[in-house]
């Protein structure tokens, strides 16, 4: 868990996304401390996070959408 957290966390810096990039810390530190508790807790977090960075990236498809159809 904690090499994909680690994974996702520099996606996330790449995009530009804090919070996921954060929460996929929290979610690597967790995971290398060997915390289930907290993992569960920061997995959640950072799930949440996602579904933010895929509404976002939803809403850009959808514009980019738009705008070729008004060609």
């Amino acid at each position: 868990m904690a090499f994909l957290a680690h994974t996702l966390k520099g996606a996330a810096a790449t995009m530009c996304a804090p919070r996921l990039r954060q929460a996929s810390h929290d979610l690597e530190r967790a995971a290398k401390d060997r915390d289930p508790a907290l993992s569960a807790a920061t997995f959640e977090t950072m799930e949440s996070a996602m579904r933010e960075v895929m509404q976002a990236m939803r809403e850009k498809l959808d514009e980019e959408a738009a705008g070729s159809q008004a060609k």
